[in-house]
């Protein structure tokens, strides 16, 4: 498959779960699932967040060599932390939901490892 068809898989698919992203946040007074004292919660953020982290590196031709860069890693993890302050700052208006910073955190970390996961990967397969 060309570069260019890779690339724009890579927009739809990260387009895409943004979306689910956004209804899954603005779903009002979400149902709460005991997990026995086990942050839950926070390691769907962290999963959740590092998906379109991944998704979003797909999406952005590499230039030069692939790997792990430095600057890219910040870049993407810059957006989805914003993204993250503006989720949770949306869900003070949602029924049932409240802004948090633990939630945050954990967004921005799962974004951190999305994008550390999508360099190392794209070293990987083109070799």
């Amino acid at each position: 498959m060309s570069t260019d068809r890779r690339v724009k898989r890579a927009r739809i698919a990260a387009a895409l779960w943004g979306g689910f992203l956004f209804v899954l946040t603005s779903w009002p007074n979400p149902p709460a699932i005991p997990a026995g004292g086990f942050p839950l919660d926070k390691l769907t953020h962290f999963v959740l967040y590092g998906v379109e982290a991944f998704l979003i590196d797909r999406a952005i031709p590499r230039k030069g060599r692939p790997g792990l860069a430095l600057g890219r890693v910040l870049a993407i993890t810059g957006v989805m932390a914003l993204w993250g302050m503006l989720d949770e700052a949306h869900q003070e208006w949602i029924p049932g939901r409240r802004m948090d910073s633990g939630d945050l955190l954990a967004d921005v970390s799962g974004a951190v490892g999305g994008a550390v996961a999508a360099g190392l990967l794209s070293r990987v397969s083109k070799r």
